[in-house]
């Protein structure tokens, strides 16, 4: 990796350094989720950022990919547990971090399982070092609280405008990659009181550009507007902007059927118990790993 290359990487971990500590400013209950994600994404522009993906709000069995739908009116509850998961990127350099957070001090527990998972890990990754070890390590650091790792899901490797650039970074101690210095990673142990699976559940809000083609207009207009996102993800919310509801509705189901989308449904955990979440984004570097963002304490 060439020095200009990771101080963008650096860039975009300070922008989502300070959009995390705003959206924990801001979190408290009775706060509506879809201010929280407009907020929280207009304060990366601000900075100077591009979104990386929307703002994922999971809360309480959802582990991930879920984010506030036009007209959505959910709020914040006393006793949710929410995990805030951002994507910032400075010319394609993406940093991808998240933070679990609940006003209900009785899942702290687990909230601190998956931020020990995450302190494991970081320890762990250095060149050379299998992901198998790093994925032991994980899921040492999770049951050690009492809790299972969620074993399908996983941490990946970024690359310039791609957020899962094809190597994996298991929670358990799975696969067979082997890091190497230059390496970047997004690393997100989950854990959960459940038994440790997630699967899709829900209507789904996030989206990204596919290889198959549509004739229909609206689907052909719905592609060309989203050139803007460079291959990365977006949702509803912001096709909502630029579209009539009846219009992209009608695309998004033609361009899913004809491949010319891929969707990313939200993520539930299967027994429907509790999923916290702790992620960062790691520069490998000989002699270890540098994370590019500061969690919220």
């Amino acid at each position: 990796m060439d020095e200009e290359t990771k101080q963008k990487y650096l860039e975009a971990g300070k922008i989502a350094s300070e959009a995390l500590a705003f959206a924990r400013k801001n979190l408290k209950p009775g706060i509506p989720l879809f201010e929280l994600a407009e907020s929280v994404e207009q304060r990366i522009i601000e900075q100077g950022g591009g979104l990386a993906f929307p703002v994922n709000l999971s809360a309480n069995n959802f582990a991930a990919h879920d984010t506030p739908f036009p007209g959505d009116t959910r709020v914040l509850g006393e006793h949710d547990l929410l995990k805030v998961d951002v994507g910032v990127q400075v010319d394609g350099y993406i940093a991808d971090c998240a933070f679990s957070y609940s006003h209900d001090s009785s899942h702290g527990k687990l909230i601190a399982a998956s931020k020990a998972g995450l302190d494991a890990a970081i320890l762990a990754i250095a060149p050379g070092v299998a992901s198998r070890t790093v994925g032991k390590a994980i899921s040492d650091a999770i049951t050690s609280f009492g809790f299972n790792p969620v074993v399908n899901l996983c941490g990946h490797s970024l690359d310039k405008y791609t957020v899962h650039a094809g190597e994996e970074v298991p929670n358990v101690p799975h696969g067979s990659y082997t890091f190497k210095e230059g390496d970047v990673f997004a690393v997100e142990p989950f854990a959960t009181d459940g038994e440790g699976v997630v699967r899709d559940h829900s209507e789904c809000q996030i989206f990204r550009i596919g290889e198959g083609k549509s004739r229909l207009a609206a689907s052909r207009q719905l592609v060309k507007n989203a050139e803007k996102y460079h291959g990365l993800p977006f949702c509803r919310r912001w096709l909502s902007r630029d579209f009539p509801s009846i219009h992209y509705d009608l695309a998004i189901s033609d361009l899913v059927r004809c491949g010319g989308l891929e969707d990313y449904y939200p993520l539930a955990e299967k027994s429907g118990k509790l999923v916290s979440q702790a992620e960062n984004t790691l520069i490998v570097s000989a002699g270890g790993c540098i994370p590019s963002v500061k969690l919220p304490g």
